[in-house]
């Protein structure tokens, strides 16, 4: 396929060399004239010296035959600009980086539609979502994580307490937007009906949005309640402030470190039940002084990797544990994946790895990407819905001829993710996420071949 990529940053230099090494035809783009040189000598691909926002730049690069154009400058204004015309000049996808702001934002406006952009990434944001799972799977064994942390696969067990255990799953008010994607009752694992009555010994398989599976996981594992985690965050960019969303004052009880005044008045007005100390996590004395020994976890996830460093180092030296690490100079990143145990560091998150791992997927021509597996026997697959015309687009949910064994669990679109109900409707460019036995693979398959 031919790619093309603007900005050649940490994140667009990783991404370039992993494609690359798939064989596809990469072409980058660059504003700064040093920075497109050197990485020329670097990538084995067609490096462009200009402004992605330019049309003249993106004919040059040849968006009008492109399969994919990827914009990920660390300015959104000019990721915006620039997806837009790539899409105009017939860029087949477009996928663009955005920040935090911007994402809130797309809960009352549809940048997507507007821009005509696919989909948005935020590579903080992953890195959020990557760090509240390490966080809670020692809490909440949560198995993996889709659509940018918006949908996580859970594992419970119904046992001799559950009040789960001898009824029927439509006899039990699970929370909305979450799906029971799998049944597992050794040797079989089956994808179970509303009518399925659940059993002790049953292992199940919750999916959808977090917080809606945190109270099924609780009602399954017979109110189980877990005693409130005590979190310590450093950072109020959008990595903390990303992190601050998976949690609530009910389950955690966190303490966010901040040197900017400005960004503790932000944090306090977006999550007032949240105790935000203005200082540096770097000096030993505040770090004592705010007892964070006392800490069941601290992360550091401001942009500047020496403090973040630094302040790993003065957590581990008061005895914290784990300690969760956001690098992102991938010379630091290889040195703390390899000796971070040995300083004390639990966890090392770098958010060029992760938005590596989310759009690999996306890049394909194929009709379907299997995300996740069970044993071989059931998956979840990914369909993009990219026809310009199709007798399924409109049609509600629940007017879809499903196959037994497979069910849809969430729909991404540009702006967000989705987990649906039955009166949810398909529509043109949704990418659904389907859980479903591997016999029954082609089945699906064949149900959305007009729309794909």
């Amino acid at each position: 396929m031919k790619i093309i990529i603007s900005g050649l940053g940490e994140v667009g230099f990783h991404l370039g060399e992993l494609l690359i090494a798939r064989g596809h035809e990469l072409v980058m783009i660059d504003s700064d004239e040093e920075t497109a040189s050197r990485l020329e000598d670097q990538l084995d691909g067609v490096v462009i010296t200009g402004s992605a926002s330019s049309v003249e730049v993106l004919r040059k690069a040849g968006v009008k035959n492109c399969d994919f154009f990827l914009a990920l400058t660390s300015q959104d204004e000019i990721n915006l600009v620039a997806s837009s015309l790539a899409k105009k000049l017939g860029a087949k996808n477009v996928i663009a980086r955005c920040h935090s702001n911007l994402q809130r934002e797309h809960k009352s406006f549809s940048y997507g539609k507007h821009f005509g952009i696919d989909y948005f990434v935020s590579p903080e944001r992953l890195v959020a979502a990557r760090l509240a799972k390490e966080i809670r799977t020692p809490i909440t064994p949560v198995l993996d994580q889709f659509a940018r942390g918006a949908i996580e696969v859970l594992q419970v067990h119904v046992d001799e307490k559950s009040p789960a255990a001898g009824k029927a799953l439509m006899d039990i008010s699970f929370p909305p937007r979450m799906r029971v994607g799998l049944l597992r009752r050794d040797p079989e694992i089956v994808i179970p009906r509303a009518s399925t009555i659940l059993e002790v010994g049953d292992e199940i398989i919750l999916i959808g949005a977090p917080q809606a599976l945190k109270q099924a996981a609780e009602y399954v594992e017979h109110n189980n309640k877990k005693k409130r985690i005590r979190i310590a965050i450093y950072g109020a960019d959008d990595v903390g402030i990303g992190l601050l969303e998976y949690f609530n004052p009910v389950e955690s009880d966190i303490k966010l470190i901040e040197p900017s005044e400005d960004k503790c008045k932000t944090v306090c007005e977006l999550f007032p039940w949240v105790k935000v100390v203005q200082g540096h996590a770097t000096r030993s004395r505040l770090m004592r002084e705010e007892n964070l020994v006392e800490a069941d976890v601290f992360v550091a996830a401001t942009r500047d990797d020496e403090d973040n460093v630094v302040s790993c180092l003065q957590a581990a030296k008061l005895g914290v544990k784990p300690i969760l690490l956001t690098i992102h100079r991938p010379d630091y990143a290889g040195i703390f994946l390899d000796f971070g145990d040995f300083l004390g560091v639990t966890t090392t998150v770098s958010p060029r790895v992760v938005a590596g791992e989310e759009l690999l997927p996306y890049v394909t021509t194929e009709p379907y990407v299997q995300l996740w597996s069970m044993k071989n026997k059931a998956e979840i697959i990914q369909l993009k819905l990219d026809r310009e015309e199709s007798e399924l687009f409109g049609k509600r949910i629940s007017d879809l001829a499903w196959p037994a064994g497979a069910l849809l669990l969430g729909i991404e679109r540009a702006d967000g993710t989705i987990v649906p109900t039955a009166s949810d409707t398909i529509q043109r460019n949704d990418s659904l996420l389907v859980i479903n036995m591997v016999s029954e693979r082609i089945k699906v398959l064949n149900l959305f071949e007009s729309a794909m």
